[in-house]
């Protein structure tokens, strides 16, 4: 099935991710989170459908409800100016919406397909229920943070015909646009970069990405070599929350020129030789908020050879990029 070897080949291809510019995410409660922020475009919800194996049960039911509330809303919307009909199938909507708690997904498409079908496309790492829910999700467009001005990228959304194998059915949304916009972060600045160079590992990128969420970062660059933020493993180590921490991968000295365009202090995260430890203990270097000008050597427990002119010294700098690698690579 065409639908399914291309869906398959975004989990296992960076380079199928990057030229759809989409990712697969698995759960019912990743998908509610994605789609309670409003910003990310769903271009499929899948669930696991087996007609030998009814009723379908939660979370797989919620979303056949929430196609339904919407059939529902569309049928009172074509019948005309029919205050009685609208009123209707509103009446309808709003008592399923209650049982259901107004779970309402929104997606190009809707696939159902068997259990088999479900676990080629999620992998065997990812084995899926039997009333799974999966969903092929649309990266955010971050260009305009790294000052890339073309940040109007459409992408194709023309529906395309699958051929209807067993176990498997489309089911096509009624509303949908012929050239979307990627879906934008709202943030507008960097003032906390992470650099990350040679993480290889997809978990620990999946922890770094949690981690750099919780403390408020706000973006990552990528140096090359560094795993893709949206491989299936991280994806899932981080929650999903790689679609919501922008990213770009670029060189030293494309990043050399970003972070002085940003005006960014770079920082290094790495272990403090032993010579600048004992000289640091020796100076009884003072770690507060009170800091006299001619500490220039160790402030806060940081080694300093890049302090901003225009900063004093008595708070440590706001605008910084951090760099991290992987043990292997210092």
């Amino acid at each position: 099935n065409p639908l399914v070897k291309r869906l398959e080949r975004l989990r296992t291809s960076k380079e199928a991710r990057q030229e759809e510019g989409h990712v697969l995410v698995q759960g019912i409660k990743t998908l509610e989170e994605l789609a309670s922020k409003g910003h990310h475009r769903i271009r499929t919800i899948g669930i696991t459908f087996d007609e030998h194996n009814l009723p379908i049960r939660s979370p797989a039911l919620d979303i056949v409800a929430s196609v339904r509330r919407q059939e529902l809303e569309d049928e009172g919307s074509n019948r005309g100016s029919s205050i009685a009909a609208k009123a209707s199938a509103a009446a309808t909507a709003a008592k399923s919406s209650q049982r259901r708690q107004e779970k309402i997904f929104q997606a190009d498409q809707f696939v159902a397909m068997s259990r088999s079908l479900t676990t080629k496309i999620l992998g065997t790492d990812s084995p899926s229920g039997e009333h799974e829910v999966w969903a092929e999700v649309v990266i955010p467009n971050y260009d305009h943070l790294f000052s890339i001005q073309d940040n109007t990228t459409t992408i194709d959304t023309t529906t395309t015909t699958t051929a209807v194998t067993p176990g498997f059915k489309v089911h096509n949304s009624t509303q949908r646009s012929k050239e979307v916009p990627l879906p934008q972060s709202p943030r507008t600045d960097i003032q906390r970069l992470l650099i990350l160079d040679q993480i290889l590992d997809p978990g620990n990128m999946g922890l770094i990405v949690r981690s750099a969420k919780a403390f408020s970062w706000d973006a990552a660059w990528h140096t090359p070599g560094t795993v893709d933020q949206y491989n299936n493993k991280v994806v899932r180590a981080s929650r999903a929350l790689c679609l919501d921490w922008p990213t770009k991968t670029g060189s030293w000295k494309e990043l050399e020129k970003f972070v002085e365009r940003k005006d960014l202090t770079l920082l290094v995260a790495d272990m403090v030789p032993g010579w600048i430890s004992d000289r640091a203990v020796s100076d009884a270097i003072p770690t507060s908020t009170s800091v006299q000008d001619n500490n220039d050597f160790n402030l806060y427990n940081l080694v300093w050879w890049n302090w901003p002119k225009s900063l004093p010294r008595t708070r440590v700098p706001e605008r910084i990029a951090l760099v991290m690698s992987s043990e292997h690579h210092g």
